[in-house]
């Protein structure tokens, strides 16, 4: 899933963060984040999960639902105790759920849905906390090795056929074909 739709939905629907961007890993974050930019909003990439592939009884199709999990980790200017930012943290969840909740990424995605949230870490001048989200998509024959070697196949034109009849002697075939059959699709047979 690519981070930059959410941040760019995130950007053009709330007013409260003075930046939004992403990362890849939160881990870098923290040092990265100036006092003065605060509120920031960072969009993460969590976990991504997969449920059992569906494998048809003649092994021609394929589907797999994938669940990807992000985060949007906020940092805000706190006091020491952190009541006011606990105030501002509800305005900030309210903003960011009319933003993304219920919308999707794009067209392969289901609407995202939110998980859960956790205060990350608190200092004495600021928090950091995590929104979690989740969104779906499945992965279809389409998007397998599978369809690449398919499609390198190229048309199916058309079939010869030899038979060769089994001796009823040695109940064997003799390796010589007593007929013979070919099919041109684009000629007719």
């Amino acid at each position: 899933m690519k981070l930059s739709p959410i941040i760019k939905q995130l950007q053009a629907e709330t007013t409260c963060f003075k930046q939004i961007a992403g990362t890849l890993s939160d881990e870098v974050l923290e040092s990265f984040v100036r006092q003065k930019e605060l509120p920031a909003a960072y969009v993460v990439t969590l976990d991504v999960d997969a449920e059992f592939a569906e494998v048809s009884q003649y092994g021609n199709s394929y589907e797999q639902e994938i669940t990807e999990h992000f985060g949007i980790v906020i940092f805000a200017a706190s006091d020491r105790r952190g009541q006011t930012v606990g105030d501002l943290l509800d305005d900030y969840r309210a903003q960011i759920f009319k933003a993304i909740v219920g919308w999707s990424p794009d067209d392969d995605h289901d609407p995202i849905e939110f998980e859960g949230g956790s205060v990350q870490k608190m200092t004495g001048d600021r928090l950091i906390y995590l929104f979690e989200f989740k969104t779906t998509c499945t992965l279809t024959t389409d998007d397998t090795w599978q369809q690449v070697s398919y499609d390198r196949l190229g048309e199916f034109e058309g079939m010869d056929i030899d038979v060769d009849v089994i001796r009823h002697e040695t109940q064997k075939p003799d390796g010589t074909a007593e007929a013979k059959l070919k099919i041109d699709f684009e000629k007719g047979a």
